[in-house]
């Protein structure tokens, strides 16, 4: 059996503790709006995709590593590169 990664497990933790079916909002976003800073896993929970931690920083790719996305996507689409 496969352990799950660490993220995955973090996920599962705060979609146990906060995600409500009968409220508003998808999970992603219930979980986003969680008001526990003290929670060890508050600032590794899952956001809703576009949105990140303070503490995050984008790097920076370089047009080789930009191609070679592109040529990755195009392969698991089925398109000609």
């Amino acid at each position: 059996m496969k352990k799950p990664s660490a993220q995955k497990a973090i996920n599962e933790m705060c979609f146990r503790c906060l995600h409500d079916p009968l409220a508003a909002g998808r999970p992603r976003a219930q979980v986003a709006a969680c008001t526990a800073p003290s929670c060890p896993l508050f600032h590794l929970r899952p956001l809703p995709v576009g949105q990140h931690h303070e503490w995050w920083v984008p790097t920076e790719r370089s047009d080789a590593q930009r191609e070679n996305d592109g040529k990755l996507h195009s392969r698991l689409l089925g398109l000609p590169s």
